[in-house]
């Protein structure tokens, strides 16, 4: 156990015993914001610390912390708190979320990890709530590129099957869709365009 967990810890109990409530809730939000505030990150990173660094962020450890290390982001880019407190969303400098910080600030399971979008993506989405129908899709929120099908969420071989569709979609037309680096620049060519939906069945 580091000194960072044994002083949350601490700070825990103190709290406790002067009968805070929602003690977990709090901390977990105050990590939150601590982390913004310091400009601090996970030292766990996807797909690797040096995929950030290629974005030009910088990395320094934190003494007696195997949990947060501290950062300075590239040019433009900012962490932004969601209504999850667990979670951080980071922000390039066109405003587009380019990935995501968790971190679990709670006493009794402290930890963080963090990870890079890739641009595209196969995803599945409600078609039809009431009826319980995914849509499985290749792109993003901004930009549906190719839409394998529809299918009941329960029916999972022809979910992989769409899925598999999608991917085929995907190599085929957009061989490197798992890159965390590529494709990114159209957001900046489109930054001040209103979003695009290009179906293809």
């Amino acid at each position: 156990m580091n000194s960072i967990n044994e002083l949350s810890k601490m700070s825990a109990l103190i709290r406790g015993i002067k009968g805070e409530d929602n003690i977990v809730e709090n901390m977990e939000k105050e990590g939150q914001q601590h982390v913004i505030s310091n400009t601090m990150m996970a030292r766990k990173m996807w797909p690797s610390k040096e995929h950030f660094e290629q974005l030009g962020f910088i990395f320094e450890d934190i003494p007696g912390d195997d949990v947060l290390c501290y950062a300075t982001l590239p040019d433009g880019w900012s962490m932004k708190e969601t209504d999850n407190a667990m979670c951080t969303n980071i922000i390039d400098e066109n405003r587009v979320i380019r990935g995501s910080l968790i971190y679990k600030a709670a006493v009794y399971d402290r930890r963080a990890h963090m990870y890079l979008k890739c641009h595209y993506m196969v995803c599945s989405r409600y078609a039809d709530e009431d009826h319980l129908i995914d849509e499985i899709y290749f792109g993003n929120e901004k930009e549906i590129l190719f839409v394998a099908g529809q299918t009941p969420i329960d029916a999972y071989d022809d979910i992989e099957k769409l899925k598999a569709l999608a991917k085929q979609y995907a190599d085929e037309n957009y061989p490197d869709w798992e890159n965390v680096h590529a494709y990114w620049d159209k957001d900046k060519e489109n930054s001040n365009e209103s979003p695009k939906q290009i179906v293809k069945k």
